[in-house]
């Protein structure tokens, strides 16, 4: 069967996924220098916590239960439906699903102890806005130079995605976070090798994450051969991993 032919036929496979379920991606990263949810949980115990951009909830369900009172944001009506029955499975009832933009926070001043944004877009003055004095906000951000050899296979570079696709560098964002008179704890990222265990992974990633073109079989499946061709090893196909991390309080 040539390439292209059994790339279709896994695609259709593959439709009933939805929203951005990652479980059945198998994959291995080099050695990273935190977690994401680990980062978040010490800072999610009591109080009032607002995940911004959660998509299906899948990783607010990893502390969420830690948290009072729980809001879990996202613009897309798809993401949020998606994130009910997640809930739903979870037994995991006490979390408030809203359709809201994470650029103009409908919620009064001083709200919440706590607010997270992982991959989602956010406004360092409504951010400062909501949180309660003492309150933190942590977001990690997909870094400009992440799965380039994705890209470059695909004839795409970090420019692909268009001058509204990137937020803040982490200098900026943090920099922002400081004229509001909060305090960054912390400032970083990293940069590690990962590696798509198996095609179907791969698949799944493309056909769930941004990229500069929806991506299409019949228009991609080239894309996809010279990433496999050129950057198969015995880990799995390769590509690299670029996150980045911010951690800020506000002023007592």
């Amino acid at each position: 069967m040539e390439f292209r032919d059994y790339l279709t036929a896994l695609c259709a496979e593959l439709d009933s996924i939805e929203g951005w379920d990652f479980s059945r991606v198998s994959d291995y990263r080099g050695a990273i220098p935190w977690d994401y949810a680990d980062v978040v949980r010490p800072y999610a115990s009591g109080g009032m916590l607002l995940d911004m951009g959660t998509g299906g909830v899948e990783v607010l369900l990893t502390f969420a239960a830690k948290a009072d009172t729980v809001i879990a944001i996202d613009i897309s009506m798809d993401m949020l439906m998606s994130a009910q029955r997640n809930l739903h499975g979870a037994s995991q009832g006490d979390v408030a699903l809203v359709c809201a933009d994470n650029l103009a926070l409908s919620f009064k001043d001083n709200s919440f102890d706590l607010v997270c944004s992982r991959h989602a877009s956010f406004s360092a003055e409504e951010v400062a806005r909501v949180l309660r004095p003492g309150g933190h906000f942590i977001t990690q951000q997909v870094g400009r130079n992440n799965t380039e050899s994705v890209l470059s296979s695909f004839g795409w570079n970090a420019a692909s995605f268009g001058p509204d696709h990137w937020g803040p560098t982490l200098s900026e964002a943090a920099d922002s976070f400081r004229k509001l008179g909060m305090e960054v704890l912390r400032q970083e990222e990293y940069d590690v090798e990962y590696w798509f265990r198996d095609l179907v992974s791969l698949v799944l990633w493309l056909r769930s994450v941004p990229l500069p073109e929806p991506f299409d079989v019949g228009l991609h499946w080239r894309g996809v051969k010279t990433l496999v061709d050129e950057h198969t090893t015995s880990q799995g196909i390769k590509t690299n991993e670029h996150r980045t991390l911010l951690v800020c309080e506000s002023a007592l």
